[in-house]
């Protein structure tokens, strides 16, 4: 590719959670090991680490997923290997894995011999990946009324109504994280296993365009929380047709207001 590359910048985030996946308080409480122990790569690496690798893989991953979906690694932007590490504490063997992840979701492109950097999403990768999502969310909506159960889609309103707050406070990350567990619950509540592994398998790249989308305008952020309303009013009613129809037109609101900044 010919596109230039930006070098980002990574801020500190004090306090954030994210910030160090290790436990510190798992590791002051692991036992004093013996010689044999020492002697063993797999105790090292628990000394070193503090936690299991698979949780400290889980965690970079979703650290450096959130960098990207809330805007601090940019469309085109490198990924600095060393200021990553040093953020989030790891060593560049947990790193590069985890950064091979996000190439299979399609959040950042592998570059041999000169790292990663985040993919920038053409015109026409925007419409393909919004034309799938269109028909697996109203299909979803059609399940969803046929089969949810009351508790479900009381919960998803309950859910809706906190992302409400958020919005009217106008805490974009809060209402951004709720707004996709909403639509995660709606998809879970079709009761299709496949549907559902579909669905992950973008969902990550659909949070990552509708946080640019709702980023770039109050106004498509306003017009995206009275599409909620009216999306829980078909669930509440059970209006499969309805459902799929809100859900595929609010999905096509979120790539217009995207493709017009691409």
């Amino acid at each position: 590719m010919n596109n230039p590359v930006t070098k980002a910048t990574i801020p500190a985030r004090p306090g954030s959670s994210r910030s160090a996946p290790a436990n510190p308080d798992a590791e002051r409480l692991l036992p004093t090991p013996t010689v044999k122990e020492k002697r063993s790569t797999k105790w090292q690496k628990l000394q070193v680490l503090g936690t299991p690798a698979s949780t400290i893989h889980q965690d970079v991953v979703a650290a450096l997923r959130d960098f990207i979906i809330r805007g601090e690694l940019q469309p085109g932007a490198r990924l600095p290997e060393r200021a990553l590490s040093e953020r989030l504490k790891v060593s560049r063997t947990p790193l590069r894995e985890s950064l091979r992840v996000l190439a299979s979701e399609g959040l950042i492109e592998l570059l041999p011999n000169r790292g990663a950097r985040v993919v920038k999403m053409t015109p026409a990768d925007l419409q393909h990946l919004f034309e799938v999502l269109k028909c697996l969310e109203a299909c979803a909506g059609r399940l969803a009324c046929e089969r949810a159960s009351d508790a479900e889609i009381s919960e998803i309103g309950a859910i809706h109504r906190r992302m409400f707050t958020h919005f009217l406070a106008h805490r974009m990350p809060e209402y951004l994280d709720l707004n996709r567990v909403i639509h995660i619950r709606i998809v879970q509540a079709a009761h299709n296993p496949i549907l559902e592994s579909t669905y992950y398998s973008l969902s990550n790249r659909m949070l990552w365009a509708c946080a640019l989308s709702n980023q770039e305008s109050g106004r498509r952020w306003e017009a995206a929380m009275n599409e909620h309303e009216q999306i829980i009013q078909a669930l509440e009613q059970r209006s499969g047709e309805r459902l799929a129809t809100l859900l595929e037109s609010h999905l096509h609101n979120k790539y217009q207001a995207l493709a017009e900044q691409i």
